[in-house]
């Protein structure tokens, strides 16, 4: 199928008791209509969302942590009021970042995974320090161990320093993108070169290579078990490898670049990178099989990521608006 779209316009910190998937019930959040509902108003910054059943996990940094903690959120993934807000250090902020980002919920609820970095020893609170992947218990992130520390991860292409969409496929496993971060001193920042999709086995400590996925800087499974994602190398495609498969196909090209994917049912919804700036970016459902038209969901403002909500026609997206993102919910038509 040939991505055909048009873009059309669409008409602090504090610790509570630890919390179970189904002890709160949401309020109701803010809605600008029945497809679109705002679910955070962090004048901060607000990133990184995963959901397990009914609840939605992010990191967040709040504008009055001078360190420049980010911290792991919780709410209820259809809107809501905050269950908990988890910061290195509890509510007083220090002169060392700790920000804790990518978290993700095992199925049973038990467990988190997420990644640290701490500030750079040079140059602190500047550029972003060293990553480590940590697993811990699901109301007590500091009392997690690292399971892989930074530099540990040998590549065919090259080291992997650093990691991004976690998700647990369940209980004992988390899979993430893998990849070489190196700071930019210009622009205070990482640069990431995607090297392999990877899974941890939690017990062992060990790391196995998913055949099969090369340079992904986004990823989702494939309703047959396998994996779709997008590829560094050819970023117009979206590629299936089907399960115990060690060679990729393509589902979906084009001729714009996509960004992120997540799977919503049999379908795609995908982030188009519009013209330079990002000004231009969509959210696109798609149907892979080509059946019926692709739909944009969202247009305007910078959307960064999206991820499913499970059993739903929906996806949660961060979108970037002035200097911080918030997330929304977007119900798929």
């Amino acid at each position: 199928m040939i991505l055909g779209i048009i873009a059309v316009a669409m008409a602090g910190c504090t610790h509570t008791d630890p919390f179970s998937l189904d002890e709160r019930q949401p309020l109701e959040p803010f809605r600008v209509n029945d497809r679109l509902i705002r679910l955070t108003f962090n004048p901060g910054d607000d990133r990184d969302p995963s959901v397990q059943g009914a609840t939605l996990l992010f990191s967040r940094l709040e504008v009055h942590r001078s360190d420049l903690d980010r911290c792991i959120a919780i709410m209820p993934a259809r809107g809501g009021t905050l269950s908990d807000v988890m910061c290195a250090g509890g509510s007083f902020t220090d002169d060392t970042t700790h920000a804790w980002l990518q978290p993700t919920l095992s199925p049973d609820g038990t467990q988190l995974a997420y990644v640290l970095e701490w500030s750079d020893p040079i140059l602190p609170n500047l550029i972003p320090g060293r990553r480590f992947l940590v697993v811990a218990p699901a109301d007590q992130p500091e009392a997690g161990y690292s399971l892989i520390p930074n530099r540990v991860i040998s590549a065919p292409s090259g080291v992997v320093n650093d990691f991004r969409d976690l998700r647990w496929l369940d209980n004992g496993t988390v899979r993430f993108i893998g990849g070489e971060g190196s700071a930019n001193l210009i622009s205070l920042d990482t640069t990431f070169t995607p090297r392999g999709l990877f899974d941890l086995d939690v017990a062992a400590r060990s790391v196995s290579t998913v055949a099969g996925v090369t340079s992904p800087v986004s990823y989702t499974a494939a309703p047959d078990g396998g994996v779709w994602f997008i590829s560094s190398i050819d970023p117009t495609s979206i590629r299936h490898v089907a399960p115990g498969s060690s060679v990729s196909t393509v589902l979906v090209t084009g001729v714009e670049v996509l960004t992120h994917v997540t799977a919503v049912g049999s379908a795609v919804v995908v982030i188009v990178e519009g013209p330079a700036g990002g000004s231009g970016d969509r959210v696109v459902w798609l149907d892979p099989t080509g059946s019926e038209p692709a739909r944009v969901l969202w247009i305007g403002d910078t959307p960064r990521h999206v991820v499913g909500v499970p059993g739903t026609r929906a996806v949660i997206a961060e979108i970037l608006r002035g200097n911080g993102s918030n997330l929304w919910l977007i119900n798929i038509p």
